[in-house]
Formats: structure tokens, sequence, C-alpha cells
């Protein structure tokens, strides 16, 4: 009975030691999930990628590292995050070319771009930095060519161009051109109200109500101009159907013109926010 009990003791004494060095200096890797082109959960079969989740226990720390692969396997982003600022839902994003080159890198909070960014050419040069705030760029942006001479500096407030200028490789001022050309509706802003106005069918709770407000929605641009993973950031206060109404508008959008970059290359996937308006005349 006393060796019995000293083999327990030894066998929980060995299950201790094993724990604890897996969460002191370790990782656990929970398994692959798929997404499809809307970045939702499904089999592989539908898939266009596969993401794995390794948790990096470091002592006390844990590190959730979120790593997305195309089909083929190679790597195409990982989101680094550190649960010791979880109630701050911040992270490191990575991302990277169909050679597993880093492109860029991003700070992302509750979901948004937000802070400092990097961006590198295929041979690893600085391309650009600067800083992003809500999803557009912000502050002051500088641009490089790839021999690390400045190529342009941008400043943005919100998104929108305040000042910029660009240099030749010689140092000197030439033309300058957008940094960035976001995707946009086909025709701009005027055609897309013109959609809106052909196309909205007032919801009759919200007519025999008399409800009016503003739908604000968000959705992801694909590099073809398609648009998916739609969701609502702000409704229309206690009019759900008006909220309907919005996905519906947004979902039947015709393909977007698509966005590109400094070197008139088209851009990967990225997040477009709008609002929608229920008024009544």
């Amino acid at each position: 009975m006393r060796l019995w009990s000293k083999t327990v003791q030894l066998l929980s004494a060995l299950f201790i030691c094993a724990f604890f060095s897996l969460t002191s200096f370790g990782q656990f890797n929970p398994g692959r999930t798929y997404f499809n082109k809307n970045n939702e959960d499904c089999d592989s079969i539908n898939a266009v990628g596969y993401r794995e989740i390794v948790y990096s226990f470091e002592g006390p720390k844990t590190i959730q590292t979120v790593q997305s692969y195309r089909m083929n396997g190679t790597l195409a982003s990982e989101s680094i995050h550190d649960q010791s600022l979880f109630p701050y839902k911040y992270s490191v994003r990575k991302i990277y070319d169909t050679l597993e080159r880093l492109k860029e890198t991003q700070n992302v909070y509750l979901d948004n771009l937000e802070g400092p960014f990097e961006k590198f050419y295929p041979n690893g040069a600085l391309k650009a930095n600067g800083s992003y705030h809500l999803n557009n760029y912000d502050d002051t942006l500088l641009g490089y060519y790839p021999n690390g001479t400045v190529k342009r500096v941008d400043v943005f407030c919100n998104g929108k161009l305040i000042e910029g200028k660009c240099f030749g490789t010689d140092g000197k001022d030439t033309t300058h051109f957008p940094f960035f050309q976001q995707a946009s509706f086909p025709g701009g802003m005027k055609e897309f109200n013109h959609y809106l106005m052909s196309n909205m069918k007032y919801p009759q709770v919200a007519l025999e109500n008399n409800i009016q407000g503003s739908c604000y929605l968000k959705f992801l641009v694909h590099p073809d101009g398609s648009i998916s993973s739609v969701t609502i950031v702000r409704g229309v206060p206690g009019c759900p159907e008006c909220d309907k109404e919005a996905l519906r508008l947004i979902k039947e959008m015709p393909n977007w013109v698509l966005a590109i970059d400094d070197e008139q290359f088209a851009t990967a996937s990225s997040y477009y926010q709008l609002s929608i308006n229920f008024r009544l005349e």
C-alpha cells in the first residue's frame, strides 16, 4: 500500500512538472479551421485558406498567434496577440506575399487598423511607414525608393490628404501622385447615391411609424472588386427592418473599382465603411 501511494505521488509530481513546463515555456496548437472568401468558417472543399491558432506560454504571459494560410500552404498573414492586453483587444498583424515575404506590419485595435505601420518591398527594404486611424491613413506618411531615399511625404487627417510632395530618385520635387487610391463605387459617390435612390425599398414599418436614421456598415472589398463580409457597425435605432434593407443594398452593389497602390498594383482585400440614410421627405 505504501508503494502504491508513493507511485501515485511520483506520477502526480511528474504531471505537475510537465504542466508547468508546458505553460511556462511551450506551445499549444488546438487545430486547423478552414475559411471561405467571406472569411467565414467552412469545410475544406469550399475553402480559400485555413487558420491555425498557436498559444505560446512564457511564464505568466500567454501569446496567441493566429496564422492564416493559402490552400497551397503558404503563409498569408499572422496576428500576434498578447493576452495580458486582452481587455484592449490589441494585436500586431503581419501580411505576407505569395512567396511568404513580409509586405506589411500593422497594429489592430477592436478589428480596426490603428497606430503605426510599415510596408516593405519584396527585397525587404522599407517602402513606407506612417500611422492608421480607424482604417485610414493619418498624420505623416513617408515613402521610400528601394535604395532608401525619400520618395514622398504625405500628410493625412482621417484618411484625407492635406498636403503631399513627391521626389525623384535625385531628391528633386516631382509631380505628386497618390500613395494609395481607395477602391470606390463605379462612378463615385454620385453614382452610389443614385444607386441607393433607385434601389432602396423603404420599410413599411418605418413609413408607418415615421422612423428615420442612418445605418453604418462595414464590408470587405476584394482585389477583384467584389463585396463580402458585410456587417452592421451601428443600426437605425428601433428599426431592424431598416438595417436589413441596408444590408441588402450593400450586398447587391455592383463590383467596386479596384484599389491601387503607388506602383499601380491592385492591393489586397480591404475593409470600408459606409452609411445608408433613411429619410422621409
